[in-house]
């Protein structure tokens, strides 16, 4: 087994990549629990339930899935939400891009249900802050108490829970990176994503795979939540098998561009370490000459940089990037002195 991984995530990923192995009958209460915790945690129950589809039945199996079909009946009303969302702000003259987990699930798996998720990230232009708000506003939903960042998290509440859209004005709220990826950008490569709807946008392959590995650079040390529980760090199974995914389906043309944008990004470093711990994983088919292209060879890159720094060298670095003496001021008044508002949500 690979040294990413040790003790219950080994065994997870070794049922994952081998199910018909698998003996569910044999495992404790003790170790089914820890299981499914782990499954859970990665986020690859859903994916789990369907490749043990045809085991025997067992404790372990039921509950597995059980919690698949919680991941199902999530879908449908997240589904509808966004939806409602993406209508209305269609409806406004709002374009916006879909990214991340949701754009995922709709292009690359069988089933959205696969790709479990508890959220939709899409990017607006901007400029188009306050209109956007209002038309989400008029669906239902409720906007996060506002900090300084460059998202808005709008919730809605439904009979399947709290369904919650991501909206990004730039791509990361970190400093360093947020100008990596504008909106037009993304916006002008943008591929329809009928499995969602017909007006639908996401990003396009090769991006998608940019901004897959700096999401999972980016969760080293800033913590995903499952079930309201942080967890830290970017070896999440669902994240690297969406590596697996994006990189089986690109052409030589594909894997050209994106050696081309890693460089001209400075995300060659991580994107190289996604890469390698995906092939590791699930025997991702990359090509030598990708490889040997991402070696950073001593090359300052200062995204993956980033990416690779200390939380206290990260708060540096983004206090560096900001322009100007105000934004500086601003910045270090609100991480010192974060509003009441903010600490009480």
């Amino acid at each position: 087994m690979i040294d990413t991984f040790s003790g219950i995530e080994a065994e997870l990923l070794q049922l994952f990549r081998d199910p018909a192995g698998f003996a569910a009958a044999n495992l404790s209460v003790a170790d089914s629990d820890e299981l499914l915790a782990a499954a859970e945690r990665h986020g690859v129950a859903a994916l789990l339930a369907m490749r043990l589809a045809d085991a025997p039945p067992s404790p372990f199996l039921d509950r597995l899935r059980d919690s698949a079909r919680r991941d199902a009946v999530w879908e449908l009303g997240h589904r509808r939400a966004l939806l409602d969302a993406l209508s209305s702000l269609a409806a406004a003259g709002v374009e916006p891009v879909l990214f991340k987990g949701t754009a995922l699930a709709y292009s690359l798996y069988p089933n959205p249900v696969l790709r479990t998720r508890g959220d939709t990230d899409l990017i607006v232009p901007q400029h188009e802050r306050a209109r956007v708000t209002a038309v989400l506003q008029g669906c239902g939903f409720s906007s996060a108490v506002a900090t300084p960042s460059y998202q808005t998290s709008f919730a809605r509440r439904g009979p399947e829970g709290s369904q919650v859209l991501d909206v990004h004005w730039q791509i990361n709220n970190s400093e360093v990176l947020s100008r990596l990826f504008t909106y037009q950008e993304l916006r002008a490569e943008a591929e329809s994503l009928p499995a969602l709807a017909p007006d639908a946008l996401a990003v396009s392959p090769v991006h998608a795979l940019l901004l897959a590995c700096m999401h999972r650079g980016s969760h080293r040390h800033n913590p995903y939540y499952v079930s309201g529980e942080p967890h830290t760090g970017g070896d999440r199974l669902i994240w690297l098998y969406d590596l697996h995914l994006l990189a089986e389906s690109f052409g030589e043309q594909d894997w050209r561009s994106f050696i081309a944008r890693a460089d001209a990004k400075g995300l060659r470093g991580i994107c190289a370490d996604g890469l390698a711990t995906a092939h590791q994983c699930f025997a991702t088919s990359v090509p030598e000459y990708a490889f040997a292209a991402l070696e950073r060879d001593g090359v300052r890159e200062p995204a993956s940089d980033y990416l690779g720094a200390s939380p206290a060298r990260q708060l540096w670095m983004d206090y560096r990037a900001l322009p100007g003496i105000g934004r500086k001021a601003r910045y270090l008044r609100d991480l010192v002195f974060p509003s009441a508002d903010y600490m009480r949500s």
